[in-house]
């Protein structure tokens, strides 16, 4: 499972959400792993806020 997010400090806060989405990896020879597919977008989202002063902690 990919989580694609995006970001954004704005005034004292730091933003992000997204929404999660599923992906493969092809099995290539030597159990070495191919490129990441995206197989499909999943239902719902998330957002979160954090004060940047607690990031610094």
């Amino acid at each position: 499972m990919l989580f694609k997010r995006a970001n954004a400090k704005l005034g004292g806060f730091y933003f992000t959400g997204g929404a999660p989405s599923l992906i493969g990896y092809a099995l290539g020879t030597h159990a070495t792993l191919g490129p990441a597919q995206i197989w499909g977008d999943l239902p719902g989202l998330f957002p979160e806020s954090l004060w940047i002063d607690m990031l610094t902690q």
